[in-house]
């Protein structure tokens, strides 16, 4: 009987581990029919791979005849807990026939590989906070690629109340463009409560950026450490 079926020609994705970006892909009908108003669906394998807040995104193709290509691109993120592994999406479409009979295509497996995570590294901390009082804060992060981070930013977050970045547990500094290999030094004013203790505070850092594609990303759980100096005390 008459059917159209897909054939998966080409695969590429820009998406990244930890990150949103494109999958592309050129499909053939190498049916013996042509399907109309067909909706093509890619389902992805695992809820650390969502179109959106869905696990499938589709797209339209009003009338596609046998022995064409049709490229489709869908928005893709990949959560940090993804792997660098190729993932089986599945790909159908719902068409109708000419004489407006509704048919399904034979589902095909597509394999998707998310791109390598962003990478960096802390180099070194330095401050001169003291307990009761305010001071400085420097963390310096570097990029360890595999991409360029562009319109970067670096975001600290205090997980304790007796450290604070004016009257929040967190902020952010603009970094900008960020080539791999490349160091950023972010300096935040930060206050140690009078409670506070001279003891390590664990504080956590994440970058947000735009990778050479444009797609954006964000790196987070880098920890870095806080002991507050001794309290300071005015003689009279």
């Amino acid at each position: 009987e008459e059917s159209a079926q897909l054939s998966v020609v080409d695969v590429d994705t820009t998406t990244r581990v930890g990150g949103t970006g494109t999958v592309e892909l050129t499909v053939e009908n190498t049916g013996s029919t042509t399907a109309t108003d067909a909706t093509v669906s890619l389902a992805a394998p695992s809820a650390d791979l969502t179109f959106g807040q869905s696990g499938s995104a589709t797209r339209y193709v009003e009338r596609w005849e046998t022995d064409t290509q049709r490229t489709f691109e869908y928005r893709l993120t990949a959560s940090q807990a993804a792997d660098t592994e190729s993932y089986p999406f599945t790909l159908t479409a719902d068409y109708d026939l000419s004489s407006g009979e509704s048919r399904s295509t034979l589902p095909v497996t597509v394999p998707v590989t998310p791109q390598p995570e962003q990478d960096f590294t802390v180099v070194s901390t330095e401050h001169n906070v003291p307990i009761a009082g305010s001071g400085t804060y420097n963390v310096t992060l570097r990029n360890d690629g595999p991409d360029v981070a562009n319109d970067a930013s670096v975001t600290l977050t205090s997980q304790n109340a007796d450290i604070t970045f004016g009257q929040s547990n967190s902020a952010s500094r603009t970094v900008g463009d960020w080539n791999t290999g490349e160091t950023r030094t972010v300096t935040i004013d930060t206050s140690a409560g009078a409670s506070a203790q001279r003891q390590n505070y664990s504080l956590s850092a994440a970058v947000s950026f735009d990778d050479s594609e444009g797609n954006a990303g964000q790196v987070q759980g880098l920890t870095v450490g806080l002991v507050p100096d001794p309290q300071r005390f005015t003689v009279v």
